[in-house]
């Protein structure tokens, strides 16, 4: 969406009074040059991607398991915080055009697609976490955000926008949850962290070219676009890893000491909390996840409304 941003400034500039006509013409002339580059390039890019998140959905709609539990979970989240920020972010009044049409940008739709993907792999277990560990924008502040202008605008169904809450929630209750771990583990002894990330491992696994020992999910990740150990640039596959079982069980021991004495966390707290019963320590996650934001200054949606009555 970085070319609606660009046709946002152009269409926003005001020009200043002492602009001379000659200067004049020259700018709107080169607006509108850069306004039809915009209307061919933006307009196949967003056409085109939003397919695929269309494709995405519908697929996330019949294998919603499949997806949450593969590598793609984590990067599927990562997209949809990225898609969401911009646009029911702080910024989003940056992408509000005179024509969205014209450059095939439908805001409406993608949000839409958005929280129907969330909705389809919200009530995975494996989702949640990765949401967490992957797509850190996915938090309470964005979330709320979202409720807030799905609460304005007609763009899913009531049964979409109950899955959608459900699905903020368990995602602010495991945020939560890391928050307090973290807390508790303190500062963990520098052989249990993962060189690249420098968080706790939780599936240490050495690289066979250069012997540091990674966390497996780092890795994967990491393989997925670049089949090379990072260390040394040797070629690198994913079955050529090799566990490490010892390390692993002292790293569960140190979590297990270190999370013992509070017996902390609460029922229901975490990946599998449900929608209802939600327990008393997160009650502030139900404040933070409910309610208007009072951000509709900045809804990116409120200009589009009238054009589609006027439409139809």
């Amino acid at each position: 969406v970085e070319g609606i941003e660009e046709v946002h400034t152009i269409e926003a500039f005001v020009p200043p009074a002492d602009e001379g006509a000659i200067a004049n013409f020259m700018r709107e002339n080169e607006d509108h040059v850069r306004l039809d580059m915009q209307a061919r390039q933006c307009g196949f890019t967003l056409d085109y991607s939003a397919g695929l998140l269309c494709l995405l959905s519908r697929v996330a709609s019949v294998a919603p398991r499949e997806i949450a539990e593969s590598d793609l979970g984590g990067r599927i989240a990562g997209l949809l915080a990225v898609l969401l920020e911009r646009l029911a972010g702080p910024a989003a009044s940056k992408l509000k055009v005179k024509d969205p049409r014209r450059f095939k940008f439908d805001p409406r739709r993608l949000v839409a697609v958005a929280v129907d993907i969330l909705g389809h792999l919200g009530n995975q277990t494996a989702f949640v976490p990765a949401c967490a560990s992957d797509a850190p924008g996915l938090a309470p502040p964005l979330l709320k955000r979202v409720a807030a202008l799905l609460a304005r605008r007609s763009l899913v169904t009531a049964d979409e926008i109950a899955a959608f809450n459900a699905t903020s929630k368990r995602i602010a209750a495991e945020l939560l949850a890391r928050e307090r771990e973290e807390e508790l583990m303190g500062e963990a002894p520098e052989e249990f962290m993962d060189p690249i990330m420098q968080t706790l491992m939780l599936d240490p696994v050495k690289l066979p070219s250069s012997g540091v020992i990674v966390d497996r999910k780092v890795i994967v990740r990491h393989l997925m676009t670049d089949p090379h150990d990072p260390f040394n640039r040797a070629p690198l596959d994913q079955d050529d890893l090799v566990d490490v079982p010892a390390l692993k069980e002292q790293i569960e021991q140190y979590r297990a000491a270190c999370l013992a004495p509070s017996l902390a966390l609460p029922p229901g707290l975490g990946s599998e909390a449900g929608t209802e019963g939600v327990p008393p320590a997160l009650a502030d996650v139900e404040e933070t996840i409910g309610g208007e934001d009072g951000a509709s200054g900045n809804d990116l949606l409120s200009g589009y409304d009238d054009e589609e009555e006027d439409e139809s």
